[in-house]
């Protein structure tokens, strides 16, 4: 199923990501432009990394891991766990 998503320039004035450093912004981008209708995507370091980095593997699983923790922690996104997608 093809999707299209944008970034609205409300992304720029986020104080939640500008709380964050540039590349976890940058994987919130990647992330978001995957994520499905209701906002969800798997937020494991290695699938994170694919999506959002395929190209720059200098952004480690590591940077990933950060990005996602970072994102987490000002509350961009919540991590959950089991359950159907």
């Amino acid at each position: 199923m093809a999707r299209i998503r944008t970034t609205k320039p409300e992304i720029f004035w986020s104080e939640d990501l500008a709380a964050c450093d540039d590349t976890a912004m940058v994987t919130f981008q990647g992330l978001l432009a995957q994520a499905d209708d209701s906002g969800r995507f798997l937020a494991h370091p290695a699938i994170s990394a694919g999506v959002a980095w395929p190209l720059r593997t200098e952004h480690t699983l590591a940077h990933v891991a950060r990005d996602l923790d970072q994102m987490e922690t000002v509350g961009t996104f919540r991590r959950r766990q089991g359950g159907a997608a």
